[in-house]
């Protein structure tokens, strides 16, 4: 008899307990959106910090080796004024689409030298970076989309990435 009563229980207070399911899975949903975006946020730090590392030296390298700089050297320049604001992440992602477009030029050559091997270490550093964060700012996107993260985005207990993580698109 006993058993019975706990089911009659749940099902009396089917209410409570179906706010109860709601409030779980809008808070998981929240949750997986939050984890996700932080992730997304960590390696754009990472990707900062490296291109902040190197853009300078593998800019003059391109240069170096033959490269029209112009781009870059526009694209550096909105990348450093950017530096700190909202609008540093689109910077950098330019950036780095443009010194990925220049190297692959001069990269694809055959010749071999100790400039072009340096050179090529840091690009793939600089798209291994990229990668990692295209990688990141996807599952941030994909957790905001699903049913319980557009939930918990539309409640405003998460948030799914704006423009703001986005690159800009190449003219």
């Amino acid at each position: 008899m006993r058993l019975l009563l706990v089911p009659a229980a749940l099902v009396g207070g089917g209410g409570l307990l179906s706010v109860v399911l709601l409030l779980v899975t809008l808070a998981s949903g929240a949750l997986e959106v939050r984890i996700a975006g932080n992730a997304a946020a960590t390696d754009a730090a990472h990707l900062l910090t490296v291109l902040d590392g190197q853009h300078r030296l593998t800019v003059d390298r391109l240069e170096a080796l033959g490269a029209n700089v112009t781009v870059l050297d526009e694209r550096m320049e909105a990348y450093l004024a950017q530096r700190g604001r909202v609008g540093q992440v689109p910077a950098a992602l330019a950036l780095v689409d443009a010194i990925d477009h220049e190297s692959a030029f001069l990269l694809g050559d055959r010749t071999v030298s100790v400039d072009k091997m340096d050179l090529n270490h840091q690009i793939v550093t600089l798209r291994a970076a990229r990668h990692t964060y295209d990688q990141a700012l996807e599952s941030w996107q994909h957790a905001a989309e699903t049913w319980r993260g557009g939930a918990a985005v539309r409640l405003g207990l998460a948030y799914a990435p704006d423009e703001n993580w986005l690159a800009p698109p190449t003219p």
